[in-house]
Protein backbone atom coordinates (compact mmCIF):
# COMPACT_ATOMS: atom_id res chain seq x y z
CA UNK A 1 0.00 0.00 0.00
CA UNK A 2 1.42 3.38 -0.94
CA UNK A 3 2.23 6.03 2.16
CA UNK A 4 1.67 9.14 2.51
CA UNK A 5 3.84 11.95 3.65
CA UNK A 6 2.74 11.44 7.30
CA UNK A 7 3.80 7.79 7.09
CA UNK A 8 -0.01 6.29 6.59
CA UNK A 9 -1.49 4.41 3.94
CA UNK A 10 -3.61 5.50 1.94
CA UNK A 11 -6.92 3.58 1.82
CA UNK A 12 -9.18 3.37 -0.92
CA UNK A 13 -13.38 4.29 -0.72
CA UNK A 14 -13.87 0.48 -0.03
CA UNK A 15 -11.39 0.06 2.57
CA UNK A 16 -12.26 3.31 4.39
CA UNK A 17 -16.17 1.91 3.98
CA UNK A 18 -15.21 -1.42 5.91
CA UNK A 19 -13.25 0.22 8.37
CA UNK A 20 -15.97 2.32 9.41
CA UNK A 21 -18.39 -0.47 8.99
CA UNK A 22 -20.79 1.60 6.35
CA UNK A 23 -21.21 1.25 3.19
CA UNK A 24 -19.13 2.25 0.20
CA UNK A 25 -22.36 4.37 -1.16
CA UNK A 26 -22.84 5.80 2.50
CA UNK A 27 -19.43 6.98 2.73
CA UNK A 28 -19.61 8.36 -1.03
CA UNK A 29 -22.62 10.00 0.20
CA UNK A 30 -20.94 12.12 2.82
CA UNK A 31 -18.82 12.78 0.62
CA UNK A 32 -20.76 14.34 -2.40
CA UNK A 33 -22.64 15.90 0.80
CA UNK A 34 -19.59 17.87 2.73
CA UNK A 35 -20.65 16.25 5.62
CA UNK A 36 -17.83 12.91 5.24
CA UNK A 37 -14.24 12.72 6.44
CA UNK A 38 -11.81 14.23 4.99
CA UNK A 39 -10.06 12.86 1.56
CA UNK A 40 -7.87 12.92 -0.96
CA UNK A 41 -8.15 13.47 -4.79
CA UNK A 42 -5.06 11.81 -6.43
CA UNK A 43 -4.34 11.76 -10.52
CA UNK A 44 -5.93 13.50 -13.16
CA UNK A 45 -8.98 10.88 -12.60
CA UNK A 46 -9.52 12.07 -9.11
CA UNK A 47 -8.99 8.69 -7.20
CA UNK A 48 -10.23 9.42 -3.85
CA UNK A 49 -8.28 7.99 -0.73
CA UNK A 50 -8.58 8.24 2.90
CA UNK A 51 -6.16 8.31 5.56
CA UNK A 52 -7.32 6.61 8.94
CA UNK A 53 -6.18 9.07 10.82
CA UNK A 54 -8.79 11.21 8.98
CA UNK A 55 -11.43 8.77 9.77
CA UNK A 56 -10.92 8.00 13.01
CA UNK A 57 -10.97 12.07 13.52
CA UNK A 58 -14.39 11.95 12.02
CA UNK A 59 -15.68 9.09 13.84
CA UNK A 60 -15.58 10.63 16.66
CA UNK A 61 -16.91 13.89 15.63
CA UNK A 62 -19.90 11.68 14.82
CA UNK A 63 -20.73 10.24 18.35
CA UNK A 64 -23.42 11.36 20.01
CA UNK A 65 -25.46 10.64 23.45
CA UNK A 66 -28.88 11.20 22.12
CA UNK A 67 -31.13 10.05 19.38
CA UNK A 68 -31.71 12.76 16.83
CA UNK A 69 -34.66 12.74 13.95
Amino acid sequence: MKQNPFNEPLLTTRDAANYLGVSDSCLQRHRWAGTGPVFIRLGRNGRVRYCPSDLDAWFIRCRSTRAEG
